[in-house]
């Protein structure tokens, strides 16, 4: 439903698209090229008038769209972020706090980050920052959680995790396709996309005309690497995964352990309870 409903919006963007190229006389390539947040707050906000009556209709129908799109975001953000907070909160034992100040805090922080966006070149900042987290650090993640699943989590994993969500109803098919693109695809392409973004980046600038507003997309970069690395740190050797792992094996060595003293006790009971019945029988 998500590719079919992808497919039918690409021709409905690119025929607005192509109508606003040939009415202004500009190429297609180069109206396409305004994409990004410019493509439905620009290029798709000045088609409405070509819907003539309906023009009006048409522009509160969309820009509601994009407003309900938007809180669905922010309330899976917020869910996210007060979610972590309050496990890092009992974690580190703090006193428990209401969720809705958490909510409240959280809300208010994100609100206060996204002033920028709200001045005069808020517009550049946003592209900036959507080409260097967005696309780049995102293509840096995707290789990495393809490592973790090729070298932990597993293929034969993920196809039971998929029946037992699915009550056995779905598995991965075709099973040649699936290693193909779990055990290559996925991390070749995502590292060699990331490396050309960097690249191009590098070579090229993004906004070259703006390069303080670029110098800032690269720290953000650089401090969402950072962060990888450090999680990535504390998770390995004596992190707390590692640390989570033994006391894991510990309890289930004791477990077992207790299992088998538990076991041991059954049977020198029943033994006693045979030797107490044959002398019963022969007294």
């Amino acid at each position: 439903a998500n590719t079919l409903f992808a497919v039918v919006a690409g021709f409905a963007i690119f025929s607005v698209v192509g109508n606003i190229a040939y009415t202004d006389g500009e190429e297609v390539a180069e109206v396409a090229s305004r994409g990004g947040q410019g493509l439905a707050f620009i290029v798709i906000a000045s088609a409405m008038p070509t819907f003539k009556q309906a023009g009006n209709a048409m522009s509160v129908m969309f820009f509601f769209m994009l407003f309900t799109l938007g809180l669905d975001s922010a309330f899976a953000w917020s869910e996210t972020l007060t979610a972590t907070v309050e496990d890092v909160m009992k974690e580190r034992g703090f006193k428990k706090k209401p969720s809705w100040l958490v909510s409240l805090v959280v809300c208010t922080l994100n609100m206060l980050i996204g002033i920028p966006y709200s001045t005069t070149q808020g517009n550049r900042i946003l592209d900036v920052v959507d080409n260097y987290v967005g696309i780049n650090f995102l293509l840096y993640l995707c290789f990495l959680e393809s490592i973790v699943f090729i070298f932990d989590f597993g293929y034969q994993r993920l196809e039971r995790a998929l029946k037992k969500a699915t009550d056995g109803k779905r598995s991965l098919w075709p099973k040649y396709q699936c290693y193909f693109d779990f055990y290559f695809a996925i991390p070749v392409f995502c590292l060699g996309l990331f490396i050309y973004q960097i690249y191009y980046n590098i070579t090229d600038g993004y906004l070259p005309d703006y390069p303080r507003i670029e110098i800032a997309g690269w720290v953000l970069l650089a401090a969402c690497l950072l962060l990888t690395g450090f999680g990535m740190w504390r998770c390995g050797g004596e992190g707390k995964l590692a640390q989570q792992s033994a006391r894991a094996h510990e309890t289930g060595t004791m477990t077992r352990s207790r299992s088998s003293s538990s076991s041991n006790d059954d049977i020198e009971l029943i033994a006693r309870n045979e030797s107490h019945r044959e002398l019963t029988q022969e007294g």
